[in-house]
């Protein structure tokens, strides 16, 4: 940020996202883009799609909506799905051995990675779900697809939800952290957390954790520990930016 004027420009392979505070500011990246590559297709508006997303600008800031991509999911699927509410049971960490493992594991394959890619960008509520299922792509079972259609049932039934990202003045980073002890089959615990800017979620993170601890306090530690660094690199890319904020960053435990 310079003379309180910015642009940030977000690649991703050979698709840009360009923003800035006024339109001005950035009318130099095109024609700077054009001379080097010749021919570049461009969408200028309130409202953009980018990878999948539909970015939508709105009088509080921005909201991001995957529904167009949910409705791809769900045809890729090719089943007809009930709508739930919630994206999985009570048995999501349960293992049964005696499950028959699927002939064809390429579609559940896809599917899962497709809701790894959809709860990292616009859907972290299912992030949890969809990380355990990226455990059982090896060798998936009848009840790991039951567990996948669990999924894809809730994302039906909420596939209008939005994300928002207020562009309200804040005044800290915060970071919530928490953990659960042995759920997994080997022994491990589940850890997670998510990064606020102000009243906006620009970071997630849902993992199963690499070593096997003793006892709840240590699983906290060990979730913090990894947590620590999505927290400093969100202050790093805030301070990076030349944005400044008043008050400490703090790490609470939720």
């Amino acid at each position: 940020m310079q003379n309180g004027k910015y642009v940030i420009a977000i690649l991703y392979v050979d698709d840009i996202l360009i923003m800035s505070g006024k339109s001005e500011d950035r009318y130099w990246v095109k024609p700077l883009l054009e001379d080097r590559y010749k021919k570049v297709t461009s969408e200028e508006g309130d409202r953009l799609p980018y990878l999948g997303m539909t970015i939508v600008k709105k009088d509080f800031g921005y909201e991001l909506c995957m529904q167009s991509y949910v409705d791809d999911i769900l045809k890729f699927y090719g089943k007809n799905v009930r709508e739930y509410m919630v994206p999985a049971t009570g048995n999501l960490f349960e293992v049964d051995g005696a499950s028959e493992v699927l002939s064809d594991k390429t579609k559940f394959h896809s599917v899962v990675a497709k809701l790894l890619y959809l709860g990292k960008r616009g859907r972290p509520d299912i992030l949890m779900s969809a990380q355990l299922l990226c455990t059982r792509v090896q060798a998936p079972t009848k009840q790991d697809m039951t567990k996948l259609k669990r999924v894809l049932e809730y994302l039906k039934f909420t596939k209008g939800w939005t994300g928002s990202f207020d562009r309200s003045e804040f005044d800290r980073v915060t970071t919530y952290i928490d953990a659960s002890f042995s759920v997994h089959l080997d022994g491990k615990g589940q850890s997670a957390c998510v990064v606020m800017l102000g009243n906006s979620l620009v970071h997630e993170v849902c993992h199963k954790q690499k070593i096997v601890i003793k006892n709840s306090t240590e699983a906290e530690l060990v979730a913090l520990r990894r947590a620590c660094r999505g927290y400093y690199n969100g202050i790093g890319t805030y301070d990076g930016n030349g944005f400044r904020y008043g008050r400490p960053s703090g790490i609470p435990r939720q």
